[in-house]
């Protein structure tokens, strides 16, 4: 019989906290351009990193009030991994000491904690909007790859990579042989679209990776083993083993059938939903080479003759990236075609013209493969999670510009908040700490005018931005909202409740 173990009050909060503190404490040494590097195994080798989400990922207390804990600042910090790609670490470190300053309180005044999460959410949206306002829209996008590559020459070509393929194209970042960094650029799709199923994920960051899979396109609702069952006997005879499916959805059997084979290992399905038009189907059934099977074209069984080739396909919750095999003429055709439509339509149309538009962006704008090679393995496990950061920053730079760097957008912004209404203290305690851990990291003393520095040379800087010391402001948003949101959330829980192990029966026999 099930049993479970709660724990109430503030027993219940020290030991999510207890948690929480042990993350922070394999995390925060690492913040800023001077911290330190964890080591741990993953997948049998060495893993050398200073990647926030990735070490949090790795702390999975034994006990488990203190394991829901670790949990709930790992979602904060994957939150902000997934959204903005970096500043991982610094939501981290911002959770950590807001809870700290709120349990104080709390303890020490007999706070209400729910007045106390009000106050908070008032004090964030103060803090963002000026966040918004401080943002300013960069070109050159070097100096954005350099805090998270640093390195010259791979900032240069990675920021280049980014404004190449502009927002409506992607970037995938892969490990190869060989001891260099390369980039190719290649056809491929991008599109607003995610898996409808977290199982059909294939690692830890949430992704779903599929490499030279078959390709079926249609805008039928799924839900039988029947719909799909002949084309996945024909193509698994053939020795396919990944298959990528488009349907306006998929669902019941057949979505337990699919998890089931992805299990036994027999063959690995994603399916993601229908995109927002017919004609962008048709555009990635001529990319790939697929038939897209459509209401109009009266196809009443989806067989393996239909299916397209795509070499990779990377797809996470809300995004996917097709990587196809070259069809030049069929592309080229296709977009002449697609650039006549705009040309001859009535501009009053305006939302078709912006359809058109996107449609044209991700048919011409291609995909990016940035390839790391490296001597060792550990090396390029740590050199492509550095680039990873590098591209994800530059991306939320090019969408909402960036704020000085070095935890001083923060840190001078605490300045907003009242220091006599607790919620505010909270946040006005907590945006300080990624400043002095960056600095705390560097070996540099906090002196009592709270100056600006380079701490790799350990130079006071007048001007943050001037110097090249920056952040995307969409990072630092995304870290300071993501930690609001965990710390008033454990800042008011009453009980934490955990599952007891099952007593083992001895069954003895005369």
């Amino acid at each position: 019989m099930r049993k479970t173990k709660a724990l109430y009050g503030a027993a219940a909060r020290e030991a999510l906290i207890e948690g929480v503190n042990k993350v922070f404490n394999a995390v925060a040494p690492t913040m800023g351009a001077r911290g330190r590097n964890v080591i741990y195994k993953k997948y049998g080798m060495p893993i050398v990193t200073n990647d926030g989400v990735s070490i949090a990922r790795e702390i999975m207390p034994e006990d488990d009030f203190e394991s829901l804990g670790a949990g709930m600042v790992k979602q904060a910090s994957e939150e902000t991994n997934y959204v903005a790609g970096d500043g991982t670490s610094a939501t981290i470190v911002l959770t950590k000491h807001m809870i700290d300053k709120g349990t104080a309180i709390m303890k020490d005044t007999g706070y209400n904690p729910m007045v106390l999460r009000r106050e908070m959410e008032v004090g964030l949206a103060k803090v963002v909007a000026a966040i918004k306002e401080k943002a300013v829209m960069v070109t050159d996008l070097t100096e954005v790859a350099r805090i998270s590559v640093e390195d010259e020459k791979l900032a240069t070509m990675i920021a280049g990579i980014v404004q190449d393929v502009g927002e409506e194209g992607s970037i995938v970042v892969e490990e190869t042989h060989g001891q260099n960094v390369r980039c190719e650029t290649v056809k491929g799709y991008t599109c607003n679209t995610g898996y409808v199923s977290p199982y059909m994920q294939t690692n830890s960051r949430g992704e779903a990776i599929l490499e030279n899979c078959a390709v079926l396109v249609t805008d039928r609702y799924m839900t039988l083993n029947t719909d799909l069952f002949q084309a996945m006997s024909d193509l698994n005879k053939k020795g396919v083993q990944n298959l990528f499916v488009i349907a306006e959805n998929v669902e019941g059997e057949l979505l337990q059938t699919i998890i089931a084979n992805k299990q036994k290992g027999s063959m690995n399905i994603v399916a993601v939903k229908k995109l927002e038009t017919s004609q962008e189907l048709e555009d990635i059934a001529i990319l790939t080479g697929a038939t897209a099977i459509t209401k109009d074209k009266g196809i009443k069984a989806i067989l393996a003759g239909h299916a397209g080739l795509a070499e990779r396909v990377v797809v996470t919750k809300d995004r996917t990236i097709l990587v196809a095999k070259d069809n030049p003429e069929l592309l080229t055709a296709r977009i002449d075609e697609v650039k006549n439509q705009i040309e001859a339509e009535d501009q009053e149309k305006y939302g078709e013209i912006e359809v058109l538009k996107r449609r044209l962006a991700r048919l011409t704008s291609g995909v990016a493969r940035i390839k790391v090679g490296s001597n060792t393995e550990a090396e390029q496990a740590y050199l492509k999670m550095k680039i990873d950061d590098a591209v994800a920053a530059c991306i939320a730079a090019m969408q909402e510009g960036v704020v000085a760097g070095g935890g001083t957008t923060l840190r001078d912004l605490a300045i907003l908040l009242d220091g006599e209404i607790p919620g505010e203290q909270v946040l006005k305690t907590a945006m300080w700490q990624p400043y002095f851990q960056i600095l705390d990291n560097a070996g540099i003393s906090c002196a009592a005018d709270y100056q600006n520095y380079n701490v790799l040379t350990g130079e006071v800087i007048e001007d943050m931005m001037a110097a090249g010391i920056v952040d995307p402001a969409k990072v630092v948003r995304c870290a300071l909202e993501n930690a609001v949101s965990t710390a008033k959330t454990l800042l008011t829980t009453e009980c934490a409740i955990v599952e007891l192990p099952e007593e083992s029966v001895q069954i003895v026999r005369n």
